[in-house]
């Protein structure tokens, strides 16, 4: 897999503990190839919140999905031997149906954070144009 900018921000560091959270939670990258890669990044994060919040999303990937996704050709060696060494194994036969949509999604916790700043940005909005 190539470095996408994405994930070159989070090798070199330069992405706010914030954002490294809602990654951490499985909440940013756009496909599983990122997802993957920046939870592998994120899970030696100097933060003990974000390494934390890392471990506990890759403890709740789907064990079959995951399977099927390093399956696939296009999987490099090193996603595969991190997943290896946690005990996961491409599967045998790879799924035919198998995209490039993130294998988990954000928890409930970041879920709720989001819905929330969405609810105060419609608040504010809507303040706004009650006084015009």
């Amino acid at each position: 897999m190539s470095v996408t900018p994405l994930l070159d921000f989070f090798r070199r560091g330069e992405v706010a503990k914030d954002v490294r959270l809602l990654a951490a939670a499985g909440g940013l990258a756009p496909r599983a190839h990122e997802q993957l890669a920046i939870l592998i990044q994120l899970q030696d994060d100097p933060d003990p919140e974000v390494r934390s919040a890392t471990l506990s999303t890759l403890d709740r990937i789907p064990i079959p999905a995951l399977a099927a996704f390093l399956a696939r050709s296009d999987v490099n060696a090193g996603i595969r031997e991190f997943f290896a060494s946690r005990g996961v194994f491409p599967a045998d036969v790879p799924s035919l149906t198998t995209g490039d949509e993130p294998l988990i999604a954000a928890g409930p916790d970041e879920e709720s954070i989001a819905a929330e700043a969405d609810g105060e940005a419609t608040k504010k909005a809507c303040c706004r144009s009650s006084r015009k």
